[in-house]
């Protein structure tokens, strides 16, 4: 009985429980269906409010009552929704299980009420009278059999929530289509119902959009606005409306209002331009105006200052610069570092340096201030880009040039010699050397190579030796080089080309350079040396002798032309023709002179340099070129001149004196070229003498290095062998030489010992030294050391021994000469002084004699007889003048004033004037006695010379000469200080090297004084007087003539004159206020030191006019002495 009842309480609780699952489904089912119901109403609701929204652009107060109506149908439909959820949850009573019994019978017809009454009968209590037990049981146990079979859920309807959700998304496919179809206007409608308290205005009819709206824009920059017009719904509008666009700027009340235009496209457009103030803006189309908006004007960055500095490179020496504002051309040198400051109109964000080959350098920015630096390498351009906090750049920067500089190559010349050069032996060759560069030059060098060589190899490289460059500025430099060829160990005929290379200061690309032109130096062959020489004495005496040919046909052309005076009263125009001929005729040989003086003056420098003469006969070359210089005086063309004029007046007279004074010039002109051709061809035998004389000695020094090089080899060779047979050629020339020296002084065989000469000549070719010379040459190639060196020193020996003979020949010659020449003075100083006296009784005789008496007649007789003796005296003397230098144009000049008035004096004796007649004899007395006083000082002049100095110029006068050129030489270092830089450093190279020259002359002579011996206590220290010129030479080539070097060269002057002076007072034993010899100590440039040696030098040049220099040398010390005067009238 328990277990069935057991089992039927087991039934009755599955049949609940099966019942309640169903009831909840159905509750969660109601829900469901509540909220698509729900959901459905309400989409379709808010579209069809949506779409009503648009329709009628409902008021805020319509859309407020909306709003709230929508709010509670919401509020209803959650709470359909909520109710069965909570039923479902047992928050609220639900359906009770006989209604889900109820309702699952009906929806299942084979259970219909069965299931209802189980679940009533099982809850009726057991003890029910009504209800039998075991019917209420086996009704429980049929039914739950029944339903076991039927899933009871299914008797839940749930087709009602598939039409609701399928509603709910029609209506949400249908809004999205309609905001897909319309978005302006759904979207505008649904913000307007969801902020449904806000007053919308109505939507316009069209619709307006405008580009590019509000902006921001560069100032002066163009904008283009475009305006499109469409209609609510979005399409454009088809047709023309009158759109137009109102702007005004700020600070504008009203707007300015254009008309746009339509284009192609539909859009309607125009263009603000240059746009200046920020501007406000909209479109108006139809009454609809569009938003308003506004483009902002922002400036551009823009530069209010920029300054350029330029700092050239180091080595330019340069000062740095600035440039004034604004000027951004750039000319620099390339390394040039260029710094450019500038401010801006804004604060910078940041800014470049953009050159034109695109590369850039940052620019340093601080607010408005900027800072960029580059260095000039090549040409170009630049640019200065800055960019603004706002990031707006400046508009079209300036674009400015870079021009690099040029840095030419350094110039350089050498300016002496300046050209191909032949040297003497290996003397020190002096270099004046010009360089210039625009910024400095930093080394110059000497490059030289041996090019061409008889006995040596030939170098192809050149090899360098540095010229240091003297302080001070190096832009333009002027400097001489001492270049020492001794290391070179010329022999005649080497051949070395040199040049000068000179570098800038460039260090930034590197040095630059350039070179001189090529020059060469050249040691010639005596051979050749001579043989120019005697080339030159040749064409200088054929053109001599053929202006002394023109000059005689000149005298005959004057001598026509005073006959024709005489016969013809007037100069007619054939006249003055003849005469300007006359004159053309005298032009042409005075050029011709001149040109032949020069070419003399060439071939003495040549003859001087290369050491070819003695000293006596370059003396005397040097006189020849006073007369030269004597002979291109302008006398004759004045007196031309003066006879052309004369023929334009009438004044026969004044004519006829202008013509004898032309004749006259004429014929000293005429005897002055022939005096000079008669002593060149005295001064060439001498010359020829120096040559044989050089030629012997040189041969003899040639074999005397050829036996040395054998000795210190040890053997001989072909090279040896070969110089040996040109020795025996060369004594071959010399024996040719010598032969033509005889037959030019047998041309003058009453001067010169052209006998002894010809024993010379005789002995020399008995000698054969030529064949001995050849032989030895011969046994060289035959290896016989010892017979070729016999034969060697017996040709040297001999050839020595025939230079000491040349030597002592040419001595005595000179002396002979010096001799016949002293004797002719004497007895012209003789003949003019007893002339002077007879002179002086005839016009004493004439002074008391009266007018008309007949002692004046005898005094005629007197007269003529001095007049033929003094014209005997000026013949012996113009003859003498041939062939001596002792004869001066000093003395003619005096012996022509005494006999033109003596002439005088003879035409007022015989008219019986006896007063005039006394003056001219007066007149004539006076030059009488000075051409007297002239002839004594010459025959003084080599009395003093010859003792101890036999033939040619005596110490004294060669001390004279020297004092004289030092005079010169000082005056002219003095005058330095007035000069510019560069014709200052030209004169000091000028002066260096003529007192250098002066130098080697007074060695030579102290060479000689010490050789002569008995002099040297007279002279004084010679030496130590060059000592002084060395470094006064030294000063000079280093431009340096500062005034201890002018007061070196006048303590040179003052000794040389102590020892001129010395040699007339040399038989006097005294002590003398001169401090020749001696070592001066120096104290700098004290005022007394200076004052005295100023002192001791006036009385110096006063004692020199005394003892009788020549007229030439008295006049260079007189203006020596007005330029001290100068000097010190200038001084502090």
């Amino acid at each position: 009985m328990t277990t069935e009842r057991q089992q039927h309480s087991g039934m009755m609780i599955d049949l609940r429980v099966r019942v309640e699952k169903v009831r909840r489904l159905e509750e969660r089912s109601d829900a469901t269906l509540q909220f698509w119901r729900a959901f459905a109403i309400g989409m379709g609701a808010i579209l069809i409010l949506t779409m009503l929204e648009t329709l009628a652009n409902w008021s805020a107060s319509t859309r407020t009552t909306v709003a709230v109506l929508v709010l509670l149908a919401c509020a209803t439909a959650m709470l359909q929704v909520l109710l069965p959820l909570l039923r479902s949850w047992n928050v609220l009573a639900g359906s009770s299980l006989l209604d889900v019994a109820r309702r699952i019978g009906a929806a299942f017809p084979p259970i219909r009420d069965r299931l209802l009454n189980a679940l009533q009968v099982g809850s009726r209590p057991a003890d029910a009278d009504w209800v039998s037990p075991d019917l209420a049981a086996e009704a429980i146990r049929v039914i739950h059999r029944d339903i076991a079979v039927h899933d009871l859920t299914t008797s839940v309807d749930r087709s009602p929530i598939r039409r609701w959700r399928t509603l709910s998304a029609l209506v949400v496919a249908a809004g999205s289509l309609l905001f897909v179809a319309a978005p302006g206007t759904v979207g505008g409608s649904l913000q307007r119902l969801l902020l449904f308290t806000r007053e919308f205005t109505p939507p316009p009819r069209y619709l307006l959009t405008v580009t590019p709206g509000t902006i921001e824009a560069v100032k002066g920059t163009r904008i283009d606005l475009r305006v499109d017009v469409r209609d609510p719904s979005g399409t454009p509008v088809d047709r023309s409306l009158d759109v137009e666009l109102f702007h005004r700027v700020t600070g504008q009340e009203p707007f300015d209002r254009m008309l746009l235009r339509r284009d192609s496209s539909g859009t309607y457009a125009t263009t603000l331009s240059d746009l200046r103030l920020t501007t406000e803006y909209y479109a108006m189309a139809g009454g609809v105006a569009s938003d308003r908006y506004q483009i902002t004007v922002l400036d551009r960055p823009v530069l209010h200052a920029l300054r350029v500095r330029v700092e050239p490179p180091a080595y330019a020496r340069l000062s740095i610069r600035v440039q004034e504002e604004f000027l951004g051309d750039i000319r620099a040198l390339p390394g040039t570092k260029i710094t450019i400051t500038g401010e801006a109109s804004k604060p910078l964000s940041e800014g470049v340096l953009r050159f034109g080959d695109s590369s850039a350098v940052p620019l340093r920015v601080r607010d408005r201030a900027f800072v960029g630096t580059f260095t000039v390498r090549s040409p170009g351009t630049y640019r200065a880009e800055i960019v603004d906090t706002a990031g707006l750049s400046n508009a079209s920067p300036v674009q400015y040039p870079i021009t690099l500089l040029p840095d030419g190559l350094p110039l350089v010349r050498i300016v002496d010699p300046g050209r191909n050069i032949d040297v003497a032996g290996n003397e020190p060759m002096g270099l004046f050397i010009e360089t210039a560069d625009d910024y400095g030059v930093s080394s110059l060098r000497l490059g030289y190579r041996l090019s061409h060589s008889k006995f040596e190899e030939v170098r192809e490289t050149y090899m360098y030796r540095s010229i240091p460059l003297p302080p001070g500025d190096r832009t333009a430099i002027q400097t001489v080089e001492r270049w020492d060829l001794e290391p070179l160990r010329l022999v005649p005929e080497d051949v070395v080309e040199y040049y000068v290379e000179v570098f800038d200061n460039d260090d930034v690309n590197g040095p630059k350079s350039s070179r001189s032109p090529l020059y060469t130096l050249r040691l010639p062959s005596l051979e050749e040396v001579f043989t120019d020489i005697e080339r030159g004495h040749d064409q200088t005496l054929e053109d001599l002798g053929s202006a002394l040919e023109d000059a005689k046909k000149l005298r005959e052309d004057l001598e026509k032309i005073s006959q024709d005076l005489k016969q013809n009263k007037e100069a007619d125009w054939e006249k003055q023709q003849q005469a300007k001929e006359v004159a053309r005729k005298v032009e042409e040989i005075r050029r011709k002179v001149d040109e032949t003086g020069r070419r003399m003056d060439a071939m003495t420098s040549q003859m001087q340099q290369q050491q070819v003469l003695s000293t006596e006969t370059l003396e005397k070359y040097l006189e020849l070129q006073n007369l030269f210089q004597l002979m291109n005086t302008e006398e004759l063309q004045q007196a031309l001149r003066q006879m052309q004029q004369s023929m334009q007046s009438i004044n026969r007279e004044q004519l006829q004196k202008a013509l004898e004074q032309v004749q006259f010039s004429e014929e000293r002109f005429r005897q002055n070229i022939e005096r000079t051709i008669n002593l060149l061809k005295r001064i060439q035998v001498e010359q020829k003498m120096d040559e044989v004389t050089k030629r012997a000695a040189d041969l003899a020094q040639r074999q005397e290095d050829a036996i040395r090089q054998a000795d210190s080899l040890g053997r001989t060779d072909e090279d040896q062998a070969r110089r040996q047979e040109e020795l025996a050629a060369d004594h071959q020339r010399l024996q040719q030489e010598s032969s033509d020296l005889q037959r030019k002084m047998e041309e003058f065989f009453t001067e010169m010992p052209a006998e002894k000469m010809a024993e010379l000549n005789k002995e020399l070719s008995e000698q054969r030294l030529d064949d001995a010379m050849r032989q030895a040459a011969q046994q060289m190639r035959s290896g016989d050391m010892r017979a070729d060196r016999q034969q060697q020193a017996a040709a040297r020996q001999a050839l020595q021994e025939f230079a000491e003979q040349m030597s002592a020949l040419q001595q005595q010659m000179l002396q002979n000469q010096a001799g016949q020449v002293m004797n002719s003075l004497r007895r012209a100083t003789t003949d003019l002084l007893e002339i002077s006296r007879d002179q002086e009784a005839l016009r004493n005789e004439a002074r008391n004699a009266p007018a008309n008496s007949p002692q004046l007649r005898q005094n005629a007789q007197g007269q003529l007889r001095a007049l033929q003796d003094l014209s005997n005296v000026i013949a012996n003397l113009g003859e003498l003048a041939q062939r001596s230098f002792a004869v001066t144009p000093g003395m003619g000049k005096a012996l022509g004033e005494a006999l033109a008035n003596m002439q005088n004096a003879m035409r007022n004796l015989e008219g019986r004037n006896g007063a005039m007649a006394s003056q001219d004899q007066t007149g004539s007395m006076a030059s009488l006695n000075g051409a007297a006083q002239q002839v004594q000082q010459a025959l003084q002049a080599m009395m003093q010379g010859s003792d101890g100095m036999p033939g040619g110029m005596g110490l004294m006068q060669q001390l004279q000469m020297m004092a004289a050129q030092q005079q010169s030489l000082n005056m002219q270092t003095q005058r330095m200080g007035g000069m510019e830089v560069m014709q200052r450093a030209a004169e000091a190279a000028r002066i260096s090297r003529e007192q250098e020259a002066v130098r080697k002359s007074l060695e030579q002579l102290d060479r000689e004084a010490r050789a002569g011996g008995g002099t040297e206590r007279a002279l004084g220290d010679l030496r130590q007087i060059a000592e002084e010129m060395r470094e006064v030479v030294r000063n000079l080539e280093q431009n340096n003539a500062s005034p201890e070097t002018i007061r070196r060269q006048e303590r040179i002057l003052s000794r040389l004159l102590d020892a001129s002076r010395s040699m007339q007072e040399r038989d006097f034993e005294r002590r003398r206020r001169a401090t020749t010899g001696q070592q001066i100590v120096r104290r700098g440039p004290a005022e007394a030191e200076m004052n005295q040696i100023r002192l001791r030098l006036r009385e110096d040049l006063l004692r020199a006019l005394e003892q009788g220099y020549a007229r030439d040398y008295q006049e260079l010390i007189r203006r020596y002495f007005e330029e001290l005067e100068k000097s010190e009238a200038v001084r502090p």
